[in-house]
């Protein structure tokens, strides 16, 4: 059953933190012959590669990985990755660096725009972040506090926390709508601008790996460990679909016209529902030679292109 709780005030505490760290540098980028798949729900430990290759998010786009050899890769810290994401239009990167901190890069220019912290310390905690559906704004996450940045200047535009450790998230055009992911089965909707609070049970209380959030935030799909995907109307709160997974969800997305649904489970299976039937636009596809990233993928079907 889904359980609904709105309020007119959002019950998530949102201030300015002072201490948020910005600034502006240049870095030479060295190109590398190595690559890096990065995968996994945990967002608790650093990779033990330091190259982002984008030739994974085009072996996303186009469903081939079996014998692809990176194009061309760039060297964007010399330590362990916390976590790594690529806008939709390919033309910037979030990098989160064990040593290193979080940067914000110019993949065109090669270019290193913004430091971005959450604490004025050394330390680094960031181990999520996801571009908005029109790449505007970055959400970055720790377990239980997130900032939205403007990548057009680097500033943010808040600093919000939580009750339960944020597993994933997504972000609307222009980071009007904000959709968390928690580890104590909530689904969490804000709308950022009226402050609109929408709290969504249904996952019987399991962890919620994975979200999906149309451009304008009203539907938005999320995934569990209890093998179940739901797909819900944020301003209703209505359940408009629901599906079942063999296995634990670990992927789900969007198409841009928030009309089909892309979900994958643990055992490498993954599926193409349309929300307007309910029923699989195509049979199970085992992604064996591709790794899923669960802070964001961009796919098409048909002749439509999309992002989540």
């Amino acid at each position: 059953m889904v359980e609904i709780a709105t309020s007119g005030v959002s019950s998530v505490n949102s201030r300015v933190f002072a201490p948020l760290y910005i600034k502006r540098r240049s870095t030479k980028v060295t190109c590398m012959q190595s690559s890096v798949a990065i995968n996994g729900v945990s967002h608790t430990r650093p990779l033990n590669n330091v190259c982002l290759c984008l030739l994974l998010l085009a072996a996303l786009l186009s469903g081939c990985a079996n014998d692809s050899q990176p194009m061309q890769t760039w060297e964007h810290s010399n330590t362990g990755l916390f976590e790594a994401a690529v806008s939709h239009d390919g033309t910037f990167a979030v990098i989160s660096s064990f040593s290193e901190g979080t940067s914000f890069w110019d993949l065109n220019k090669n270019k290193r725009l913004y430091d971005w912290r959450h604490q004025d310390d050394d330390e680094n905690t960031i181990a999520l972040a996801v571009f908005s559906s029109n790449d505007s704004h970055v959400l970055t996450a720790d377990s239980r506090t997130f900032v939205i940045w403007s990548t057009e200047d680097g500033k943010p535009l808040g600093y919000w926390a939580v009750e339960a450790d944020i597993l994933d998230a997504a972000l609307s055009a222009d980071a009007k709508h904000i959709l968390l992911g928690l580890k104590d089965g909530r689904s969490l909707h804000i709308n950022r601008l009226t402050g609109r609070r929408l709290e969504v049970i249904a996952h019987r209380n399991e962890w919620v790996t994975t979200v999906a959030m149309s451009a304008d935030g009203r539907v938005v799909a999320t995934g569990g460990n209890d093998n179940r995907v739901m797909v819900w109307d944020s301003q209703s709160g209505d359940e408009l679909q629901r599906f079942e997974h063999p296995d634990r969800v670990v992927k789900v997305a969007l198409d841009s016209q928030a009309s089909q649904l892309l979900t994958a489970d643990e055992n490498r299976n993954a599926y193409v529902w349309s929300l307007e039937t309910g029923k699989q636009r195509s049979q199970p596809v085992s992604y064996t030679h591709l790794t899923l990233p669960t802070n964001t993928v961009t796919w098409w079907w048909g002749g439509g292109g999309g992002g989540g």
